[in-house]
């Protein structure tokens, strides 16, 4: 019997050992494929995001050579931030609040110095000191200046930011589409595939929600924050 029970000990340690190193090398295997996931969401993201803002440019610089050239001088700070934060997972909701100023800034002058109509609105407990995503609120409003109404004051694009729950953040962004879409051979399509690639590979558990009613645009993103 004590022969029996001393090898049963050992293989019970065995099985037990054993099964704690392959879960460990499990959860390290998951953790680099979730980083992995993240590079190659990046990768994609960024140059699609430099490919709908250099278009204001090519536009601007048919017409208009000053506005071109204070167009190129935002585009180069934008892209400075893009490289200084390449390996960064997330920043200072103020750092993305003042590309989202420069963003603004191009659209604006793409549209003849209209003022872009942009409500930005912060729940309880959210600060220009929160983090978000790098460059997450910055291609949401992107999208929403390149496809929407932009220089509506009765139809601004609308921007919330609040937490439902203390271990979650909501962005919501909500805007208006003209009724006629123009005919736009760069819109493929892609941009919010890319976002839902980007938000999910930050954490599989986040969530993006689009939705369609009419004109009424609507793009909903819940983040867990336990992972920032």
């Amino acid at each position: 019997m004590t022969y029996i029970a001393t090898n049963l000990f050992s293989l019970l340690y065995y099985m037990v050992r054993h099964g704690i190193l392959n879960w460990g090398e499990q959860q390290r295997q998951h953790v680099e494929l979730l980083k992995l996931r993240q590079q190659v969401a990046r990768q994609q993201f960024f140059p699609h995001f430099m490919k709908n803002t250099l278009s204001a440019l090519r536009a601007l610089s048919r017409r208009d050579r000053a506005r071109s050239i204070r167009c190129a001088d935002l585009l180069t700070a934008l892209f400075m931030y893009c490289v200084k934060n390449r390996d960064t997972r997330f920043v200072l909701l103020e750092e993305e609040l003042e590309q989202v100023d420069r963003l603004l800034e191009i659209y604006s002058l793409r549209q003849d110095d209209s003022d872009i109509m942009l409500d930005i609105r912060m729940g309880l407990g959210i600060s220009k000191k929160t983090s978000i995503p790098y460059m997450l609120l910055l291609t949401l409003i992107e999208n929403a200046c390149e496809y929407g109404i932009c220089t509506d004051e009765h139809r601004p694009i609308l921007v919330d930011i609040f937490c439902i729950t203390p271990g979650s953040l909501t962005i919501r962004v909500m805007n208006w589409i003209p009724e006629v879409q123009k005919h736009n051979p760069a819109a493929t399509g892609q941009g919010l595939k890319l976002l839902q690639d980007y938000v999910v590979a930050l954490d599989p558990t986040n969530t993006i929600c689009v939705e369609q009613a009419g004109q009424c645009f609507e793009v909903v993103i819940t983040l867990h924050i336990v992972s920032f």
